[in-house]
């Protein structure tokens, strides 16, 4: 228990797949802003499109697991 409350596993998991979704973010705008200027606008679509996509499809396939 933390400040009197009982945190459970899936209290757990939900606060490391939050963290897990902050750092990811942060990473991911730092990547962008660090890549700036480096690549034409339509690699960094398509880029960020594949990446997008698996991103989310490993996401849903994680909340689905939760």
């Amino acid at each position: 228990s933390v400040f009197s409350q009982e945190i459970s596993g899936r209290d757990i998991i939900l606060i490391l797949g939050g963290l897990f979704l902050i750092a990811k973010s942060t990473l991911e705008i730092h990547h962008d802003i660090d890549n700036a200027g480096e690549k034409s606008d339509e690699e960094v679509l398509k880029e960020g499109a594949k990446r997008g996509f698996f991103s989310i499809l490993i996401q849903i396939a994680v909340l689905d697991i939760v």
